[in-house]
């Protein structure tokens, strides 16, 4: 067994083409590994990048190949961050309802259910989203799970 990185960086660009999912999702599943979470988590964060990519690649950019999505991998001595940042059309997060899963499963619906996973699977999910600029979708997973009880940011950050 190898001893977890404790700090570092990798930032990737990729085209806005959904081929090239499994290749971010296998650098997610071998980024956390190496930074020491376990596998079933690996495979969570690896989960929830994908859909944020997807949806990038869907809403942002409507399906457009030519475009640039930056995906950077922060390892801190508390965390891994991982920013997805792209230049593609904006997402109004107010206009996103929180799915009825029973309601959901009922009708058979697919889609739509991306942020409400990505926020279940990873520690914490913020957006930035200035109009005209880079957006950005950065998401947390914490090698020791956050204390909720207060508001105070988490040490590292």
């Amino acid at each position: 067994m190898h001893k977890a990185i404790e700090q570092g960086s990798i930032e990737v660009v990729i085209p806005s083409d959904t081929r090239y999912l499994h290749m971010v999702t296998n650098l997610t599943r071998s980024t956390s590994l190496l930074a020491g979470f376990p596998k079933k988590t690996c495979e969570q964060m690896a989960l929830a990048v994908d859909e944020a990519v997807t949806n990038v690649i869907r809403h942002s950019y409507g399906n457009q190949a030519w475009h640039e999505i930056r995906i950077d991998y922060i390892l801190t001595v508390d965390a891994l961050r991982i920013d997805i940042r792209h230049g593609g059309g904006q997402v109004d997060l107010s206009t996103v309802e929180k799915p009825d899963l029973e309601k959901y499963i009922a009708e058979r619906r697919r889609g739509g259910l991306g942020l409400t996973l990505m926020q279940k699977l990873m520690d914490r999910v913020e957006f930035d989203q200035t109009a005209g600029l880079e957006h950005k979708c950065c998401m947390w997973k914490y090698r020791t799970p956050p204390d909720t009880s207060d508001a105070a940011p988490h040490p590292g950050e």
